[in-house]
């Protein structure tokens, strides 16, 4: 696996001591081998084993792999979907581990207008709703299309919503496969 992060936006502001947004240090997660009828543990498979990196203020980590080599494991591993085996992670400076249920929420809170565009006003939205009936007239306006065009080559009238034809209809489009 490899890490790899983005040089930070021009005018990011750094944490207040210069410290980075996530750090992670030597983050292991081991899931148990069990077998027979008691369900033993006779090893584990080490998913994650020892992984350390920052993600610095304003930069954008990636994390780049073959299949099956640990990222998705470190991620979920990091926002605790999956318990950690050992490693430690610190955001904003903080244990993230040694947070708690609404303590973790209280913490890891957002603030729920910064995703709203400044200068998107009200108005706006009706020129969206607005975009949007449009597409719908054009989704419309193309089903009537492909029903003619089923219509004018012969076919079941059904097959534009089914997405697939059957061999004599193929034959009539020179062989082409659609759907």
């Amino acid at each position: 696996m490899s890490i790899a992060t983005t040089q930070p936006a021009a005018g990011s502001r750094s944490s207040t001591n210069g410290s980075p947004l996530l750090e992670v240090r030597n983050l292991k997660t081991h899931f148990a081998i069990k077998k027979g009828l008691l369900q033993r543990t006779v090893g584990y498979v080490k998913a994650v084993d020892g992984v350390t990196f920052d993600v610095p203020v304003g930069k954008t980590l990636g994390l780049v792999g073959e299949s099956g080599c640990g990222k998705t494991t470190v991620g979920r591993t990091i926002l605790r979907l999956i318990p950690a085996t050992a490693g430690e992670v610190r955001f904003r400076n903080q244990d993230f581990f040694a947070h708690t249920g609404e303590e973790l929420r209280r913490r890891c809170h957002l603030d729920d207008l910064a995703g709203i565009h400044q200068r998107h006003m009200v108005g706006h939205a009706g020129h969206h709703r607005q975009v949007v009936r449009d597409q719908q007239q054009a989704h419309a306006l193309l089903a009537l299309q492909v029903a003619q065009q089923v219509e004018d080559l012969g076919l079941d009238r059904h097959v534009e919503r089914r997405g697939r034809l059957v061999g004599h209809q193929e034959v009539g489009l020179g062989g082409q496969r659609h759907g």
